[in-house]
């Protein structure tokens, strides 16, 4: 990933600053990872596969969608709406995107982007005030978005020592000028 400073600069080191603060996650998943052997099955008929299937009732052309993932403005301007033009080619060639609450451009212009019978899915972070999340909840219902998927796995924002004991505050700086404020120019 990429992030032009205010000095210019382009910093790579961003994922450090984004994932989680001891890295145990990580570590734990090239190990379960290691352990899977794949049989590639060749050789074998398959001029009439369809892959085409249902996700919540809704069509994708793959039994697959493309999950909520935050900040992908910063790797591109527009973000998660090249996310959503890409994923979306025709009718018969499509998959459903989940929007993240986290994203780096607010949904409903993420929604706007879409085509008028693409599918988009939401990823909630519920917001601790019940009445802020019943909002954000219609929001998003009035957005478009079929579906809502409640995340409980962050029930608070992590904090990045390990990023900035290594001296990375430009990444901080980053994570702010995306995130935090993103209507800040510099």
């Amino acid at each position: 990933m990429y992030c032009h400073t205010k000095r210019g600069h382009i910093i790579r080191q961003l994922h450090g600053f984004l994932g989680s603060s001891i890295f145990a996650a990580h570590a734990e998943n090239a190990r379960a990872f290691a352990r899977f052997f794949f049989l590639p099955r060749v050789l074998r008929p398959v001029g009439d596969c369809d892959p085409t299937t249902t996700i919540l009732g809704y069509p994708s052309s793959l039994p697959i969608f493309v999950s909520g993932a935050a900040l992908a403005k910063l790797g591109h301007p527009l973000g998660e709406i090249n996310i959503t033009i890409g994923v979306y080619t025709s009718p018969q060639n499509h998959l459903i995107q989940m929007v993240s609450s986290n994203a780096s451009l607010p949904f409903h212009e993420i929604a706007k982007a879409a085509r008028p019978d693409q599918t988009l899915f939401f990823q909630l972070y519920k917001p601790q005030d019940n009445i802020l999340a019943e909002q954000r909840v219609r929001a998003v219902e009035g957005a478009g978005y079929k579906a809502i998927f409640l995340t409980v796995d962050a029930i608070v924002n992590a904090r990045k020592d390990n990023t900035m004991a290594k001296g990375h505050h430009e990444i901080a700086y980053c994570y702010q000028r995306f995130v935090i404020y993103p209507d800040f120019q510099v």
